[in-house]
């Protein structure tokens, strides 16, 4: 079994559970990293889920995340189940230890819907990971180094109406809380406007109607709905 190493980036600071070392510090940015990167051109992101009045927002993009590194490290991209997280984990936390008392993330057609009732060996998993870390304490530019290698998990206050409402354009509402946090987004990349202002680019799970056919552009560096002010996780995979 081949290890590998990713980063995912998640919040909810008060309501995951996680396995590994907690780190307290700054990550350096001291490199040279590509103006623009996005992950969607190198085929490694799975069509925009469409939650609907489902709340389990952490399930989604716990196994978006796994699956993006699935899909960069083996080159192809298979959809991970994410009714079997929600069976089978907490609802409503990102609870990164439960996939691993799984055995990982199995495809989503070994497990298309779920069943109320958790059944952990109706599929064989594809994708797992051995190690989890956790850095504090970074701001959103120190993220650039961290998605160079895969996409990360992100959470967001996405609250407001102007937020709710996004249709296109850089998001850059600073009246969003950067401690309140209530969403988590898939950080699929970043660039830059043609008149020089720097964004990430999200994938959220509101269907492909919000938004810029399911994506929404922050901006980046001041810390837009506090997208970088948590947790960084870092974790080894095995495949």
């Amino acid at each position: 079994m081949r290890l590998l190493t990713f980063t995912i980036v998640y919040f909810f600071s008060q309501l995951f559970i996680s396995i590994g070392a907690v780190v307290n510090g700054d990550d350096s940015t001291s490199n040279t990293f590509p103006v623009n990167l996005d992950w969607r051109t190198r085929g490694v992101i799975a069509p925009i889920y469409s939650q609907g009045q489902s709340p389990y927002v952490a399930a989604i993009t716990m196994v978006e995340t796994i699956e993006s590194l699935y899909a960069i490290e083996t080159g192809n991209l298979t959809r991970g189940s994410v009714a079997r997280v929600i069976d089978c984990c907490p609802k409503f936390i990102v609870d990164f230890e439960c996939i691993v008392r799984l055995g990982g993330i199995c495809r989503d057609s070994d497990y298309p819907t779920a069943r109320g009732t958790c059944e952990p060996n109706a599929c064989v998993p594809f994708a797992t990971f051995e190690k989890l870390i956790v850095f504090r304490g970074l701001d959103d530019e120190q993220l650039v180094p961290l998605i160079q290698n895969a996409t990360l998990l992100v959470s967001v206050d996405a609250a407001s109406i102007r937020f709710m409402e996004y249709q296109n354009g850089i998001f850059q509402d600073q009246t969003c809380s950067s401690t309140t946090i209530d969403h988590l987004l898939q950080l699929v990349g970043y660039g830059q406007s043609e008149t020089g202002e720097p964004f990430w680019i999200a994938k959220n799970s509101w269907g492909e109607s919000w938004g810029d056919n399911g994506y929404i552009r922050i901006l980046r560096g001041k810390n837009i709905c506090g997208i970088a002010t948590q947790s960084i996780v870092r974790l080894v995979i095995g495949l």
